[in-house]
């Protein structure tokens, strides 16, 4: 999933979630009363999700009079795929953040074609059993009761990637 950084009147920043495979910028804007001037209802700015080799890939589509910058750059053509901390600039609205980074949570393992092991405690992971996917390594590990694999250690098994379920995001927008 991927995360917008917003950054509020106050100078603090807020994240929000691009939910589903489509997602229009403006229109969630006035939802959340987060701009102070917008194009009118027929302007749209859309996020499109797509996947390549079970990897999200996310694509900015404008239209080209809007005056939309990403990274200081004018979208020339309306379109751009967006990379992790991309800074888009919308008139009317406060600054933006995208990111790739996802947050680490507890899921119920999906299955798959092939089984997979556990790099932590290396017992097979089983369809339907609590786990966490490493947001950075995408690396499955166990984390329930009787095997909280995902927690035993402070980074995942694989990687640096802190383990607190409770930690948030790595990169945030505020040192800039």
């Amino acid at each position: 999933m991927a995360y917008l950084w917003v950054k509020g009147a106050a100078g603090d920043w807020s994240t929000l979630s691009a939910v589903g495979d489509r997602f229009d910028l403006l229109a969630i804007s006035r939802e959340a009363h987060m701009a102070t001037q917008v194009p009118d209802n027929h302007a749209k700015v859309i996020l499109f999700r797509g996947r390549q080799l079970k990897k999200e890939t996310w694509l900015l589509v404008v239209e080209v009079n809007l005056g939309i910058c990403v990274n200081g750059q004018p979208l020339l053509l309306g379109m751009r795929v967006l990379a992790d901390k991309d800074e888009l600039r919308v008139p009317g609205l406060p600054t933006i953040f995208f990111t790739t980074e996802s947050l680490a949570r507890v899921e119920v393992f999906p299955g798959g074609e092939q089984q997979i092991a556990c790099p932590r405690c290396k017992q097979g992971i089983e369809k339907g059993v609590s786990t966490v996917q490493c947001p950075r390594c995408h690396v499955w590990h166990h984390q329930a009761d009787q095997l909280p694999c995902w927690v035993y250690s402070s980074t995942c098994a694989l990687c640096d990637q802190p383990t607190d379920l409770r930690a948030g995001f790595l990169w945030t927008p505020e040192g800039l």
